[in-house]
């Protein structure tokens, strides 16, 4: 994080010892049988990375026919095309692409590509569906080594159905603080591995888009990457016979309504030192489901806490007096009532607490000497313990923003206009019982997916008030379908409609059958 920290919150440990797990010890507190034991021991297993390394170093490259875009520039309003390419490999069950390569010499230069449809030459005919029970998207160095955060960060590499239009769900995914400490494995934690018996069902072909950033010193040597895409795949099959469980990821967006939208899905706050701002969101499961695994994704320098409480209610945890009605952003709170809301939020709800994403206790390491943040660097912040979903289950999310220290306050990690950029959401992957009701993109048994409405969410969210009746009526009969109806009820004025149409485009409800369903109410 940029800077030295500020006493902005209460920093009082309420809720117990920390749920974040940092190494593979860390995972002896989850029950030795259970799958999501097995998760957390395998994403430290070390001999992944030289096994995947073994891949790529003996890879044959051959030229991939591609429909791509490839671009770089000091910032995402400076992107320039340049030149790149895709090709691919097969070895021992793996299908690897890679794309590039790039040359960076820091500065935060950024990097991007979007393919619009990977397929192998060695698949069958469009339309089926892998079972891919190991996988990487990454960055690769030109002698086939993973390349870690540093030198490279990966702002975002997601892996789509090919259908979606809008490419934000990411059913395969990494992220810059998914990577472990490097005391516990650095990137290898970016290989993930699916329990025995289960894979995650990606339709094939499909759609990849990333982003990628060189910390280190601007003027650094060059350096050539790729971004690399490696599936193990067990089979490939028709999606009306799967030969595996599924391993489907929901992500639980928490998102204000109020805030504009930023880039990639981002909503834009103005941080303000020594003083937080709070909101919370009602959840309802609708699905019986396996939680396999789970973690956090924010952005520390401006987000402080975030919470996920089963079985409860706002009116339990008293958030409608303390905070106001769902999704509304409650600002200029100071430490005294930080201090009384946290405290409530113990003393009501510890027992039902399933999720503590806390920025004191959340992995990080400060390796000097890059262009990085106060040269900070977030690790993956697996701060869940697994509970039992099934329909009816309320839940509660709550997140608490504030910046970590006066220069995040007024820093360069802004736009020009103050604004603060920000995700809070936390990854919930899960097996449903009944495999057909989980969405296309994770799971194409069911022949309907986000993507099907066939048109850009983000653009759609653009029109006029007076066509919002049109927009609800055209959009009932999809996976969306719980959102609108539910949200719809609790909102009084059309321009918030389109906000909450831009947010529910990024929200990835429809990724478990919406097994999730929004339950705002004024």
């Amino acid at each position: 994080m940029s800077g030295s920290p500020v006493t902005l919150l209460d920093n009082e440990s309420y809720f117990g010892p920390s749920m974040c797990i940092r190494d593979v010890s860390s995972c002896e507190w989850l029950e030795h049988s259970s799958l999501y034991h097995q998760y957390c021991i395998d994403q430290f297993d070390l001999t992944k990375r030289s096994e995947l390394e073994g891949i790529f170093r003996a890879c044959l490259w051959e030229k991939s026919s591609e429909t791509s875009d490839y671009k770089q520039g000091p910032s995402i309003e400076m992107y320039e095309d340049v030149f790149a390419s895709m090709e691919q490999c097969t070895d021992q069950g793996w299908y690897v692409f890679r794309m590039g390569p790039f040359t960076s010499t820091g500065g935060f230069n950024w990097m991007y590509a979007h393919i619009m449809e990977v397929a192998h030459k060695d698949w069958p005919d469009p339309g089926l569906v892998a079972d891919v029970t190991r996988y990487f998207v990454g960055t690769m160095s030109v002698h086939g080594e993973i390349v870690g955060f540093p030198p490279i960060h990966v702002h975002h590499f997601h892996i789509e159905e090919n259908s979606n239009v809008f490419v934000n769900k990411g059913s395969l995914i990494t992220h810059g603080d998914d990577e472990c400490l490097s005391s516990a494995g650095g990137p290898a934690c970016n290989i993930r591995s699916m329990p025995p018996g289960y894979a995650t069902w990606l339709k094939l072909p499909f759609r990849a888009t990333f982003e990628l950033n060189d910390v280190r010193p601007a003027g650094s040597p060059p350096l050539q990457s790729y971004g690399v895409i490696a599936l193990r795949i067990a089979s490939i099959h028709s999606p009306h016979a799967p030969a595996l469980k599924p391993f489907s990821q929901t992500r639980l967006r928490m998102t204000p309504l109020d805030p504009d939208v930023g880039h990639g899905g981002t909503y834009q706050v103005v941080p303000r030192l020594a003083s937080a701002s709070v909101f919370y969101e009602e959840y309802e499961f609708t699905d019986y489901a396996e939680l396999l695994w789970s973690y956090g994704h924010t952005h520390p320098l401006w987000v402080s806490e975030m919470f996920f409480f089963v079985n409860t209610t706002a009116t339990v945890l008293d958030l409608k007096s303390a905070i106001g009605r769902g999704q509304q952003l409650r600002k200029g709170l100071n430490i005294s009532q930080v201090r009384l809301l946290r405290q409530g939020l113990a003393r009501r709800g510890l027992s039902n607490m399933v999720c503590h994403w806390d920025r004191e206790k959340v992995p990080y390491e400060v390796l000097p000497g890059t262009f990085a943040s106060g040269s900070t660097f977030n690790r993956k912040g697996s701060c869940c313990r697994p509970f039992k979903i099934f329909p009816g289950l309320t839940a509660v999310g709550v997140v608490i923003l504030a910046p970590w220290s006066k220069e995040a306050a007024k820093g360069d990690n802004m736009d020009k206009a103050g604004f603060a950029s920000i995700h809070t959401f936390f990854r919930f992957f899960t097996s449903t019982q009944n495999p057909a009701a989980t969405a296309l993109a994770l799971n194409p048994a069911l022949l309907q997916s986000f993507g099907d409405s066939k048109g850009d969410f983000q653009e759609e969210a653009a029109m006029s008030r007076d066509n919002m009746k049109d927009y609800a009526v055209k959009y009932k009969d999809y996976l969306i379908k719980p959102i609108f109806n539910d949200m719809a009820k609790s909102l009084e004025h059309p321009l918030d409609t389109i906000q909450l149409i831009k947010n529910a485009a990024l929200f990835d409800f429809a990724s478990s059958r919406a097994i999730l369903r929004s339950q705002m109410r004024p």
